[in-house]
């Protein structure tokens, strides 16, 4: 989903990226110091340029939105939304939070709206703590993105040929930050 191209204003289908009490930063995770702007983050492997975006909260009324171009939203032939995200696990925003959860829903055309809870167990934050030198600061654990997949069949009551906007709302903790290197759909 993010790129240097559009990062933090349109989605990769060229639907806008909307934030409401929220804010929204574009990130690289990379094994190399100097390219490396998740600071804390630290994925498994030898990342070199994992783009991610940054999502963060300060009160229970945070919100993503983005929405998708006319040309692709019959989404009904797929089987799931995929996310792959993380708690952002040295953001201060998430300090007393050992989980997050967050309310993810979809709007059809005609302005139906369904929601889904992912709860706490969707968003742990790993163990360990941030351990700081010379040259940079890292969590002192490695932190993967996690694979959240949510079956479409969940979403009875909204058109499923007509999805017009995937809003993530930050209505259940007061204060967080996930990292989220994808959203789409899947088969």
């Amino acid at each position: 989903m993010p790129n240097l191209d559009n990062n933090v204003k349109f989605n990769n289908l060229g639907g806008e990226i909307d934030m409401h009490n929220a804010s929204v930063s574009y990130l690289i995770e990379s094994y190399m110091e100097p390219f490396d702007t998740a600071y804390g983050f630290q994925h498994p492997g030898l990342p070199e340029q994992l783009e991610l975006l940054k999502l963060s909260w300060t009160v229970e009324s945070g919100i993503f939105s983005t929405t998708i171009p006319s040309v692709y939203q019959d989404v009904s032939d797929y089987q799931a939304l995929s996310l792959w995200v993380a708690m952002d696990p040295a953001n201060q925003l998430n300090y007393n939070q050992p989980t997050q959860s967050l309310m993810l829903s979809l709007r059809d055309s005609r302005g139906y709206i369904e929601h889904i809870i992912l709860d706490s167990s969707a968003l742990n934050k790993p163990d360990g703590q941030l351990s700081s030198s010379n040259y940079q600061s890292q969590w002192s654990t490695f932190t993967p993105l996690s694979n959240i997949r949510i079956p479409l069949e969940y979403f009875s009551k909204v058109d499923l040929s007509e999805i017009t906007e995937i809003i993530i709302r930050f209505n259940q903790t007061s204060s967080g930050s996930i990292l989220m290197g994808d959203l789409r759909f899947i088969y």
